[in-house]
């Protein structure tokens, strides 16, 4: 399993599609970083809004730091670069689909 961000309340196929981690790295890693960082507009489990996406976007930066300095190197560079993806490709699938006012992170 794995948590992505995604369009549900679309009919299949989504319209977006973001990987964020595997469910056991997700579990296992950014849970602790969303609690230390206190950060809870994001997860596994919740929706994100689009008029929140530049914080959003800040928070997905701040775990990308956190990680940095809690995690090994391999495995920080590992979430920077998926980060970097999600925070390239959220606001692009996002803005191709300006009708999509939420997103579900699960």
């Amino acid at each position: 399993m794995s948590v992505e961000i995604y369009d549900v309340l679309n009919k299949p196929p989504s319209r977006i599609t973001v990987p964020v981690a595997a469910e056991a790295v997700f579990e296992s890693v950014w849970v602790s970083a969303l609690q230390e960082l206190n950060i809870d507009r994001l997860g596994n489990g919740v929706w994100l809004q689009r008029d929140k996406l530049d914080l959003l976007l800040k928070d997905f930066l701040r775990v990308r730091e956190w990680a940095r300095e809690h995690c090994s190197i391999e495995r920080a560079d590992n979430m920077a670069r998926r980060i970097d993806y999600i925070l390239e490709e959220l606001p692009r699938q996002w803005g191709e689909n300006p009708d999509i006012g939420q997103l579900w992170m699960g």
